[in-house]
């Protein structure tokens, strides 16, 4: 019995949102804007309206449609006086063209400081456009920012925009010193002819300096800065010993250790230990100076050493951060960490064995390397999560531990068959299987009620045809991002497509509306 439109009309009244509009495309009804949910308006507003859905103004909350859906040209012309403009300038990628026509609706502020803008775009509209957010968000030449030297925000001018001396010269009354010292490049010449405006501070810390200008200057530098940032030899340390910030000597500069030897009262020793390659005999010197935690962090120790130092060295650190032989780790058994042994030193399955009731079993399942073999005798001992995320398994292995693993992280980490996915269809996590998986489209089709569109609009590789097919079910953000489609293709679901980021331009959808 075929139904007539009245009983597909009532029917439909049962559906809401999604379902309500795949089943009036499905059976020619026409949909109406009651049988959608706000939220649903509010997400799918140009659906609807490429659904030929009437828009009764007086339903809709016009100024909280969501912020990024890309509007076509044609819709927003209709509903100027309707929509949110703040969105639209902050979230539509707009042509100039656009910004012209719907100059006394669009918010410049936020024009000025979201949409890439031509200097004669600005040049026009100069009493409209926010020159603060120009000055700080728009690539502007030298010669436009001179032409609106009374218009710019000078500080932000100073820190974004990329200046010459010439031009820092010109304009020395309007840029601001403290932003230039650091956020432009600028070279010895122009510190010294500008020493009374540069901040020193500033400058010490941001700009390379040579020796002799440090020297030049030293009563004006701030040696904190200068011994942090600026590349010292030895000899001008020496010089200046009393006037460079030892801590900051320690931690940035590259001292011979008979550099540090000589200057061992002024040494920060926690910044020497962390950050200076040092000498096994260096150490042992200087044992009853040196940061132990540093040294254990930061330097090679080789184990004779270590085994000398057992009792200064911090045994968490070696653990971690030295190389360790199995020998090494059996004779201090009593002093390495074992939950740190377990993720950071390389151990073999026999140790493991050995040792197996100190190990931390999730740090050798996510660390170590482990046989299929090694993992079927200590089922009861690894991390099944970690295992599933790390490990390369076999499809035969998966599915005789089928009750141990962690079916999503399966899912997301281990390559699939279909043929394995099919079998195990209500074990898989379908959203990690379409976001992680390489699937056919006869697959996909199969199983078109268990895939996350999503996932496969953005990951999977789709023909134009297949597209088509499921124009109802895919993503068309994802699809307009992420798959290769025609011109045409583009120009026929232009309802469908995110027109900022397909390739067709917002003015160039002008002509088919």
């Amino acid at each position: 019995m075929t139904l007539d439109y009245d009983c597909y009309h009532k029917i439909s009244k049962h559906l809401t949102d999604l379902d309500y509009m795949n089943f009036c495309n499905a059976v020619g009804v026409k949909p109406e804007i009651e049988n959608f949910t706000k939220l649903f308006i509010n997400n799918n507003i140009l659906k609807l309206y490429n659904s030929k859905v009437d828009l009764k103004t007086a339903n809709i909350d016009w100024k909280n449609l969501h912020g990024q859906q890309q509007l076509s040209l044609k819709f927003i012309r209709e509903f100027k006086n309707h929509l949110n403009w703040h969105h639209i300038c902050r979230y539509q990628t707009l042509s100039e063209n656009f910004i012209r026509e719907f100059k006394d609706h669009v918010e410049w502020k936020t024009i000025s400081q979201n949409q890439k803008l031509t200097e004669n775009l600005i040049r026009d509209f100069q009493d409209y456009v926010d020159w603060k957010a120009i000055s700080k968000y728009q690539k502007v030449s030298e010669h436009f920012i001179r032409e609106f030297k009374d218009y710019v925000d000078w500080k932000a001018i100073s820190q974004k925009q990329n200046l010459t001396e010439d031009f820092i010269r010109d304009f020395k009354d309007c840029v601001d010193w403290a932003v230039i010292s650091e956020a432009q490049n600028l070279s010895e010449d122009i510190i010294r002819e500008f020493k009374n405006r540069v901040f020193w501070t500033v400058i010490s810390f941001n700009q390379k300096l040579s020796e002799s200008f440090i020297q030049e200057f030293k009563d004006c530098v701030n040696w904190t800065g200068i011994s942090w940032n600026q590349e010292l030899s030895e000899s001008f340390i020496q010089e200046f010993k009393d006037h460079v910030h030892w801590t900051s000597i320690s931690r940035k500069q590259e001292l011979s250790e008979a550099f540090i030897r000589k200057h061992i009262d002024c040494i920060h020793w926690k910044g020497i230990s962390e950050r200076r390659q040092l000498s096994e005999d260096f150490i042992r010197e200087f044992k009853d100076c040196v940061f132990w935690l540093g040294i254990c962090q930061k330097q090679k120790l080789s184990e004779d050493f270590i085994r000398e130092f057992k009792d200064y060295v911090c045994w968490n650190a070696i653990s971690q951060f030295q190389k360790l032989s199995e020998e090494f780790i059996r004779e201090f058994e009593d002093y390495v960490y074992w939950i740190t042994i377990s993720h950071h030193q390389e151990l073999s399955e026999d140790f493991i064995r050995e040792f197996k009731e100190y190990f931390d079993w999730r740090g050798i399942s996510l660390k170590q390397k482990l046989s299929e073999d090694f993992i079927r005798e200590f089922k009861g001992y690894v991390d099944w999560e970690a295992i599933c995320q790390v490990k390369e398994l076999s499809e035969e292995f998966l599915q005789e531990f089928k009750d141990y693993i962690n079916w999503e992280v399966v899912s997301q980490h281990q390559k699939l068959s279909e043929d394995f996915i099919r079998e195990f269809r209500n074990c898989v996590h379908w959203s990690s299987i379409s976001w992680k998986q390489i699937l056919s489209e006869s697959f996909i089709r199969e199983f078109v009620n268990y895939v996350d569109w999503i996932g496969i609009s953005r990951k999977q590789r789709l023909s134009q045809n297949f597209i088509h097919e499921f124009k109802d079910y895919v993503d068309w953000k994802a699809i307009s991002e992420n798959q290769s489609v025609s011109r045409e293709y583009t120009r026929k679901f232009e309802g469908y497509m995110d027109w900022n980021v397909s390739l067709i331009s917002i003015q160039d959808c002008k002509s088919q509306s």
